[in-house]
């Protein structure tokens, strides 16, 4: 089992996410601090839980096939920036309700700015897409699929809790 560009490009991906843990906590810290409450937090463990398990799977799954990107680095640079993009978008439009928790602020109003207009849940769009799209460009498909399709399940329950949560 080798180290291979898999692993680079999940070094970059995770320190991706630590800046967007960084920008959920400080939002956290900010809405506690007016009042919000969290509502779900045994399954945001879990959803943590199963995230960090797709980091592992994608990178054994990489190392044990000698994973070798399947397109060329410039057509993952673009896609890995047009989910950032797209991510990013979604939490500049939520701004300080940006967060990976659900976290609700009574009496504030829905966000219906950026992507949020065109769609509910945009950001889970970016998830949904990510968990398959990531691993498949570099022939760890069984990570692709089996995260894919659980990811289906989990992204259900989560947009639920967070309808439910804000009362929609």
């Amino acid at each position: 089992m080798a180290f291979n560009s898999a692993h680079v490009f999940l070094i970059i991906l995770a320190a991706e996410r630590g800046v967007e843990l960084v920008i959920s906590k400080l939002n956290e810290i900010h809405l506690r601090r007016l009042g919000a409450r969290e509502y779900g937090a045994a399954f945001t463990r879990l959803l943590v839980g199963f995230h960090v398990c797709w980091f592992f799977s994608f990178g054994l799954e990489a190392a044990a096939r000698g994973a070798n990107l399947l397109c060329s680095p410039t057509s993952l640079i673009l896609v890995f920036l047009l989910f950032q993009v797209w991510r990013y978008w979604c939490i500049l439009s939520l701004g300080r309700f940006w967060n990976t928790r659900i976290i609700i602020l009574p009496g504030a109003g829905l966000v219906r700015a950026g992507p949020y207009r065109l769609l509910k849940h945009p950001n889970y769009v970016v998830v949904l897409l990510e968990i398959f799209v990531y691993p498949a460009l570099f022939g760890c498909w069984i990570t692709a699929l089996i995260f894919g399709l659980s990811n289906i399940l989990v992204l259900t329950k989560r947009i639920r809790q967070e309808e439910t949560a804000l009362g929609i």
